[in-house]
């Protein structure tokens, strides 16, 4: 009686994929590779774009504020090269551009696992949903934009976000968030709450009407960067909670995907 072949260990090294017996099927081996290779490749490709239309999110910002003469929000700085300069200190453009740091390092190589990089990955997810989630719920209003400036706005406080968040979401990477990186993500945006009011202090002129002190005064201004901080504590915490939801959930799908395998083979 002629006994069943014995199982490839690769089966067990790649839950799911069925595997053919003959290994010298040129057939079965493009499959198996192309397989294993796509999901990382779309990621790049993700990750790649992103930072794309970061780069051009800030550019067309960093070009249209400077053009701007007065807006209510660049008066203090009379140059068109000052105007755009001090675009950068803006919170916005700090997280859109760790995004796109970020995201093209990814695009580059997905294997980073430094924790400076791991951190700053944090920061850019949890600023960016920040930026996008203040912008549209206090700000929106302010100003009326038109043309590229409208193009520019709309790039860096929506397009941006929902990019960055559903590439995490989607393709990662997973496993990357510790609780010493949500600890550390604060560092960077105190620095910049610190930098920003001493500026604020020197120059009397504030990215953002929330943090005016000579308008709205001390305590308020106090109240809001309290409340931010603790609401980016809880989105980074809520972040490593899902991610490791999300890792336990492929985990549960591979087990079941090499299940499968194995009960095909047993008929």
């Amino acid at each position: 009686m002629r006994g069943r072949l014995p199982r490839s260990p690769l089966a067990e090294q790649e839950p799911g994929l069925k595997l053919s017996h003959d290994r010298s099927d040129p057939t079965h081996m493009e499959e198996r590779v192309t397989q294993r290779q796509w999901a990382p490749a779309a990621a790049r490709i993700w990750f790649g774009l992103t930072a794309a239309v970061v780069l051009v999110a800030v550019t067309v910002s960093v070009v249209m504020v400077g053009a701007t003469v007065d807006d209510g929000f660049t008066r203090p700085f009379s140059s068109a090269f000052v105007r755009g300069l001090n675009a950068f200190v803006y919170f916005t453009l700090q997280s859109n551009i760790i995004v796109g740091v970020t995201t093209l390092l990814l695009a580059l190589r997905l294997d980073r696992t430094s924790t400076l990089f791991r951190v700053f990955r944090l920061d850019g997810l949890i600023m960016i949903v920040v930026t996008g989630t203040v912008y549209h719920t206090m700000l929106s209003g302010l100003l009326e934009l038109h043309g590229w400036s409208s193009v520019g706005n709309q790039l860096v406080h929506t397009v941006v976000p929902i990019m960055a968040v559903l590439g995490w979401l989607v393709v990662g990477p997973r496993g990357a968030i510790s609780w010493r990186a949500v600890g550390l993500s604060v560092v960077y945006p105190i620095a910049w709450v610190v930098f920003t009011m001493t500026r604020g202090a020197l120059t009397d002129w504030y990215p953002y009407p929330f943090l005016d002190v000579g308008e709205i005064g001390v305590l308020r201004v106090s109240l809001y960067l309290l409340g931010i901080t603790a609401a980016f504590l809880l989105l980074a915490a809520g972040a490593l909670l899902l991610d490791r939801a999300l890792v336990r959930l492929g985990t549960r799908q591979s087990e079941t995907g090499s299940v499968d395998t194995v009960s095909q083979e047993g008929r």
